[in-house]
């Protein structure tokens, strides 16, 4: 089986709606460069947590998911109710900042639990074995593996 890896990519960019000729109302990108975010993948790809927050690039997601490996025991955990509709999910805060949540919603407290606890034992191992992989088809850093 494959390892888990983190995947950086460009997040949608944000749309407005402008008047277009001649079909009324149309939706453009606005001026501003996509944002990033990293997502850390089970072997499976499943997902398993990402970044709580947009980096201006790759290099600056990819440094903040290195960063949050490096001082996971400086973090505080946490299991948190999303809401009626998606159940459970989980953060984990550095200082006063909230660096990465839950990838989804969990039904029950405890499978958040256990989610976070993959997450925690897997980054390390995904942000310093060359596991990253990049957006789109090519892998930064190595073979492709998306």
């Amino acid at each position: 089986m494959g390892q888990p890896r983190v995947l950086c990519t460009a997040l949608r960019p944000d749309l407005r709606w402008v008047a277009g000729e001649p079909v009324g109302l149309v939706r453009v990108p606005l001026a501003t460069p996509a944002r990033m975010h990293w997502r850390l993948l089970s072997a499976n790809n499943r997902q398993l947590g990402r970044s709580a927050r947009t980096f201006a690039g790759e290099q600056e997601a990819r440094d903040a998911a290195a960063r949050l490996a490096e001082s996971l025991l400086d973090t505080e955990l946490e299991i948190v109710r999303i809401g009626r509709r998606y159940g459970w999910g989980w953060t984990v805060t550095l200082g006063r900042e909230v660096e990465a949540i839950s990838g989804r919603g969990y039904e029950r407290s405890g499978h958040a639990g256990q989610a976070l606890h993959l997450f925690l034992a897997w980054l390390p191992a995904a942000t310093e074995g060359g596991a990253w992989a990049g957006h789109g088809a090519q892998a930064s850093g190595g073979d492709s593996t998306t």
